[in-house]
């Protein structure tokens, strides 16, 4: 009998897919915070890259703010 559940690893690979589009998505505005240009991974005072974060969260904010996220546009 096999088990419609999802494995570890599926579970984490959707996850980091899910992290990396957020990441993909936020850098196509500046950040505010890091004030790291569009195409730019967002980084830390010491200039090291985020890695336990997408991106800041008001770099996200102003992602979400200039239009939706992909699945919701309309494909006219």
């Amino acid at each position: 009998m096999t088990s419609s559940r999802p494995t570890r690893a599926q579970t984490r690979d959707r996850h980091r897919l899910e992290w990396l589009c957020e990441r993909e998505d936020a850098q196509t505005v500046p950040c505010p915070d890091c004030h790291a240009p569009s195409g730019s991974t967002c980084t830390h005072p010491t200039g090291q890259p985020l890695v336990r974060a997408p991106a800041h969260p008001g770099r996200i904010r102003a992602r979400r703010a200039a239009s939706p996220p992909p699945e919701q546009r309309s494909h006219a």
